[in-house]
């Protein structure tokens, strides 16, 4: 017989696994914990954060996000015109998923769906090491390959823009396995 895993009430999720780095999202009962971000996935938040602010637009990294009591997750970066405080509670603009080597497409997906299914338009999934960029398609339920990242109300950011930041970024930066000008 299959023991039934042990479910937690989102109350003892934020007692237990709320300050545990690297973070833990909430699903239906379970602590799921999040990979161990990379430098370039880092780096990539702290463009996104800076381009969304100089587009005029309100956003964070690493924000838990409760608009559902069954799942919470903490997509890697989210904007909008103004974000609500400490946490959103409502739908927001964007939602931005950047792969890290040890995420897993099928969980991926998995947020997709749901930031669609609480009517967050504007979903992408981004890969720094692939250098791919996808939006999720809300009427097929799919990610399809992007060139530019979409904004409400605002001029699109080429991804040309997105990653000519990222190689900028890392020069001090060993990520070749070379000695660091740090």
């Amino acid at each position: 017989m299959n023991a039934v895993p042990y479910s937690l009430t989102i109350e003892a999720f934020e007692r237990l696994y709320g300050d545990e780095k690297p973070y833990y999202e909430y699903w239906d009962g379970q602590a799921i914990q999040k990979p161990m971000p990379t430098i370039l996935h880092s780096l990539l938040q702290f463009i996104l954060v800076q381009l969304f602010w100089e587009r005029g637009l309100a956003a964070g990294a690493e924000v838990r996000i409760k608009l559902s009591n069954e799942k919470q997750p903490l997509p890697d970066v989210i904007a909008d015109e103004r974000l609500q405080h400490p946490y959103p509670t409502k739908p927001f603009a964007i939602a931005v998923e950047i792969l890290s080597p040890e995420d897993k497409m099928q969980r991926t997906l998995r947020k997709c769906r749901f930031y669609a299914e609480q009517g967050i338009r504007y979903i992408y999934v981004l890969d720094p090491e692939d250098r791919t960029s996808q939006r999720w398609n809300v009427l097929t339920g799919s990610l399809e390959l992007i060139g530019e990242l979409e904004l409400p109300s605002r001029p699109a950011i080429p991804m040309t823009t997105i990653w000519s930041a990222l190689d900028e970024r890392p020069k001090t930066v060993d990520v070749a396995g070379e000695p660091s000008t740090i």
